[in-house]
């Protein structure tokens, strides 16, 4: 084959959100990243899943199973599939793509997936109705793994252990290279959010879909509360939710061969 056929494409993605009224129909995790990869796999065309060389899966924490690799690829009908488990970081996802990639490209396997999935809100929501939720049993006495499990002694020392800590420095560096005032960094960076909110509108799988302006962005009002400077509350992550996401890439030749259009 020329690289143009080891070329890595991207053919599939899916999402998926969870909102059930009854918590005994909850989605767990490893059932989130399984509808989101039948959800790539049908936007691929299908028989994508079929043809898995690898699935890669992102560390989740809301329900933690004994074997995540093993959960996930038995919900997908594939028990031998090689799936792999990789620690938690906001990078993760973008690495595993890059890497699958990689391995396209050198011939190493012709498709692979990524995955993820948390059902945090289901399972806060049992806790507080006092519900057992019918889910594979959770590892006993769990303790998610932190930045500062594996980041450097002078990493802890500093307290840069999490995002909190750590994406505030980035923002005060860019904004002192690209010459703006705190308030002309906050007006960008509060436009740019309330466009993200306003394509969210539009998703069918968005957790949120209030609409909210550049102004209430950066409004302490509504329990707008500060985070980490310059960050309020409508400018953060939101954990409390029940959505998965999967995409999955092959080489051009096979994404041609099963007839994926060009």
């Amino acid at each position: 084959m020329t690289i143009a056929h080891r070329q890595p494409v991207i053919v599939g993605v899916g999402e998926v959100a969870d909102r059930p009224e009854d918590l005994a129909r909850a989605l767990d995790p490893a059932d989130l990243m399984a509808h989101a990869l039948w959800a790539a796999d049908r936007d691929a065309g299908g028989g994508m899943i079929a043809a898995l060389d690898r699935l890669d899966i992102i560390n989740e924490i809301s329900w933690p199973y004994p074997d995540p690799c093993a959960t996930v690829a038995d919900r997908l009908g594939r028990p031998t599939l090689d799936a792999r488990y990789h620690p938690v970081g906001g990078q993760t996802p973008t690495l595993l793509l890059h890497e699958a990639a990689l391995a396209i490209a050198r011939g190493e396997i012709d498709s692979a997936a990524i995955c993820g999935g948390e059902a945090e809100d289901n399972v806060r929501r049992a806790r507080r109705a006092g519900l057992a939720l019918p889910w594979p049993d959770p590892i006993p006495d769990f303790r998610p793994v932190r930045g500062g499990d594996y980041q450097s002694p002078a990493a802890r020392a500093l307290e840069l252990t999490s995002p909190v800590n750590v994406y505030p420095l980035y923002e005060a560096a860019t904004r002192a290279a690209w010459g703006q005032t705190l308030d002309e960094a906050a007006a960008e960076s509060a436009t740019i959010w309330a466009n993200n909110a306003a394509v969210a509108r539009t998703r069918d799988t968005a957790w949120i879909k209030r609409k909210v302006t550049p102004a209430q962005i950066l409004s302490p009002d509504d329990g707008n509360r500060l985070i980490a400077s310059p960050y309020r509350k409508l400018m953060v992550a939101n954990p409390i939710v029940n959505q998965g996401a999967a995409v999955i890439l092959t080489s051009h030749a096979r994404a041609i061969a099963m007839g994926v259009p060009e």
